[in-house]
């Protein structure tokens, strides 16, 4: 979920929430509801914008696509798993 990417960041890149709010012009109060995961639903796009370009410094668009890029590394994880069990029981066959 988006708000849990925003705090992994936070994390990641040891930014308080204070520094976000003065990077971003956002409550600090308004960051806090996101990183207590309290319910944000009625957040703006130009507020959430500013939170995580100016005050993460990330692309928003990297928010939201991270955690489909990890179902996507695991989807192709589990391709090349199931390829090696295939060429190999093709392999076994060829030599019965």
């Amino acid at each position: 979920m988006w708000k849990d990417r925003i705090i992994d960041i936070k994390k990641e890149k040891g930014i308080s929430t204070r520094e976000i709010s003065e990077r971003s012009g956002v409550s600090v109060d308004t960051i806090h509801r996101i990183t207590r995961r309290e319910n944000v639903d009625s957040i703006r796009l130009d507020t959430l914008t500013d939170i995580v370009e100016k005050g993460l410094g990330v692309e928003l668009w990297e928010v939201f696509s991270a955690p489909m890029q990890a179902e996507i590394t695991a989807l192709k994880a589990e391709v090349a798993s199931l390829k090696d069990e295939l060429l190999d029981a093709l392999r076994r066959l060829s030599y019965q």
